[in-house]
């Protein structure tokens, strides 16, 4: 088999796939469901964040760094799992979602080293940043090649408790 690159590039946060062997390859027609399944690297980079409370300032640094990391793609039919791994952290998402004649969609269903808790604000106060809902999606430009754009909302919580500070989240 030979290796195949492909890329996915997100606006709001850029990854880029890159397939390892085989899998993949152009739909048969309009209707056809491309065939995404494989093993892709990413690099993302985040182009906005919002809200934050107390760690606004904090999120605002995030603006323009680049991450990689790899994604095991399966798929039957329409279907998609996916498991997302940093190249950093190690931390991993798990996804499911759909793939369409040229798109795909994935939506967070859980999280490794993703919540943040009893991290100290600037005036001292604790909170903890809890993982809310989080997804990407993306159009591929050619059999090894997709754009997109990803998000992810996190509840700010005061730390030890399960009620969220009003008005308190960040989307990344």
């Amino acid at each position: 088999m030979r290796k195949s690159g492909r890329t996915w590039l997100l606006a709001s946060v850029i990854i880029a796939f890159a397939v390892g062997c085989g899998g993949g390859g152009s739909p048969a027609g309009p209707s056809a469901t491309a065939q995404v399944a494989g093993l892709w690297t990413f690099a993302e980079t985040y182009a906005s964040a919002t809200g934050g409370e107390c760690f606004a300032a904090n999120f605002q640094t995030l603006v323009g760094q680049t991450g990689t990391g790899t994604v095991q793609m399966s798929q039957s039919g329409a279907s998609l799992t996916a498991r997302a791994t940093d190249d950093v952290t190690g931390g991993s998402c798990d996804y499911t979602g759909t793939a369409g004649a040229n798109t795909l969609a994935l939506n967070v269903v859980s999280c490794t080293a993703s919540d943040v808790l009893g991290a100290t604000c600037p005036n001292g106060a604790r909170r903890d940043l809890k993982l809310l809902t989080g997804g990407y999606n993306a159009t591929l430009t050619s059999n090894t090649r997709a754009t997109g754009t990803g998000a992810q909302t996190y509840n700010i919580f005061v730390a030890g408790t399960s009620t969220p500070r009003a008005g308190s989240s960040v989307r990344i």
